[in-house]
């Protein structure tokens, strides 16, 4: 038998934001209490949902609100049954969190068939079971004994024997390492994969479809059908036990290119400084001023020696302890091995962007623009950020994600019609690299071009070889 299913997070970071324990804010992230468990565009799916607490690298810091390192201190995060404090606030966040699950599990009629209650504990150390068991009877006690509960910890026995927990059901995360193990791999996977997978009643899943997270999934980041989605299409009608009739595919959505936003800047970083500053003889940590993400600008010196310093959140590691990794300047700075003291701490929220300031010669800083839409009804179309350096787009308030185009591959972020409107559409970007030159004296380098397919480039992943995937979608 073969069925769909979806898998979802519920970080605990987006609703636990707040530095008071307790205070749960799902609005704060344009969350109500059930929007995260109501996915209409996939409402026919069944689901597994991972609500247990540390979610891995999908999530900055493991999914963990920063206030649990300031609280708790950095090395205490160890996820046992011995730290009351990271029981307690566990404990408030599942009280917010499980009676909203609740009425969503398949018992209820709802679409969640399964709940994860660890990820990948078994990959680190402590091991303690009493915190397993803990954390699964905590489960229990919310959403009864009438749901599959699991864990999922790597495929061998070194992770397994610390990871399972007793009464869950216990499944595994692997793939290949090496270039050598990725052909063999995919060779042994066409040639056996989906007839033993099939054979033994496994079940498998297809990874995401955002762009930060292409894994080339069967379909698109835009929702089209690729040459993959057709493949699994054809083999999964030559089961046969399969008995429901193909239907017609869906026809891929509209693409198209549009004229380039010319883009302006507005202010400098430092120009959506907070007044509320603060200050230390020694520089601290992000964590320590109650700035979740984004940026801090360090300062301190006088008339003949002055440093300023902006400094970037990227908490975001994936395979380490969770809850250990500060963020900021850590330690003492030195200038000709004299300690520099008496330190301003001034946050920027990048969540409100600066009306004026006074842009300097350098790329860092807030752009805007306008992209002219004449179509009565908008299209898809994705934003081409070649020649840009590294930052944030935004087009009519919604975040398109992050671009990286000196890194790729990803050179393009796409912009889904729904976001666009006839006439004018306002784009605004935060551009973070302050390597590049202005674009004051050249119009045709501060424009944003929208194309009618994605760009890839992989010149600085694979031997130096560059080429442009447009070519993944298929027309039906």
């Amino acid at each position: 038998m073969v069925s769909l299913s979806d898998t979802f997070l519920a970080p605990f970071t987006i609703s636990e934001f707040l530095p008071s324990i307790g205070r749960t804010d799902f609005k704060k992230f344009e969350l109500s209490d059930s929007m995260p468990f109501n996915f209409t565009f996939l409402g026919t799916f069944m689901k597994f949902m991972k609500e247990r607490p540390y979610v891995c690298g999908e999530w900055e810091n493991g999914g963990l609100p920063y206030w649990l390192l300031k609280s708790l201190g950095p090395n205490s995060l160890q996820r046992t049954s011995n730290d009351p404090k990271w029981l307690a606030a566990v404990s408030k966040w599942f009280d917010k969190l499980l009676p909203i699950v609740k009425p969503t599990l398949r018992v209820n009629g709802g679409p969640v068939l399964m709940v994860q209650i660890e990820n990948e504990y078994g990959s680190y150390q402590p091991a303690d079971r009493n915190y397993t068991i803990w954390l699964r009877d905590l489960v229990r006690q919310y959403l009864g004994d009438q749901v599959v509960f699991y864990t999922t910890d790597g495929g061998s026995d070194s992770y397994l024997k610390n990871g399972v927990i007793p009464d869950v059901f216990p499944t595994v995360d692997f793939g290949p390492g090496t270039e050598t193990s990725i052909v063999n791999s995919f060779n042994a996977q066409r040639d056996y994969a989906p007839r033993v997978m099939y054979n033994l009643n496994a079940s498998f899943n297809f990874y995401m479809v955002i762009t930060s997270y292409d894994y080339d999934a069967p379909i698109s980041e835009a929702g089209d059908v690729t040459e993959k989605y057709l493949a699994i299409r054809d083999w999964i009608a030559s089961l046969p036990d399969w008995t429901v009739p193909q239907i017609p595919v869906p026809p891929n959505t509209p693409k198209k290119a549009y004229s380039f936003a010319r883009m302006y800047k507005m202010a400098d970083l430092v120009d959506g400084l907070d007044s509320g500053c603060i200050y230390s003889e020694r520089p601290v940590d992000f964590e320590w001023v109650d700035q979740p993400f984004g940026f801090v600008a360090y300062t301190t010196g006088t008339l003949t020696n002055f440093l300023n310093g902006l400094h970037k959140n990227r908490t975001a590691l994936p395979h380490c302890n969770p809850g250990t990794k500060l963020t900021g300047i850590l330690g003492d700075v030195l200038i000709d091995g004299r300690r520099q003291e008496n330190w301003e701490h001034c946050k920027i929220d990048i969540t409100k962007i600066p009306s004026s300031g006074t842009p300097s010669g350098n790329r860092a800083g807030w752009y805007r623009g306008t992209l002219m839409i004449n179509d009565a009804t908008p299209s898809d179309t994705f934003v081409d950020t070649t020649g840009w350096g590294k930052g944030v787009i935004t087009v009519n308030g919604h975040i398109l994600g992050k671009y990286w185009a000196s890194q790729g591959p990803q050179m393009t972020l796409y912009v889904p019609a729904p976001f666009l409107k006839s006439g004018q559409n306002e784009v605004v970007l935060l551009e973070l690299d302050a390597t590049l030159p202005s674009c004051s004296g050249s119009f045709s380098i501060c424009e944003l071009d929208f194309k009618d397919k994605p760009i890839f480039n992989f010149q600085n992943q694979f031997n130096s070889m560059t080429r442009k995937r447009n070519d993944r979608t298929r027309a039906v």
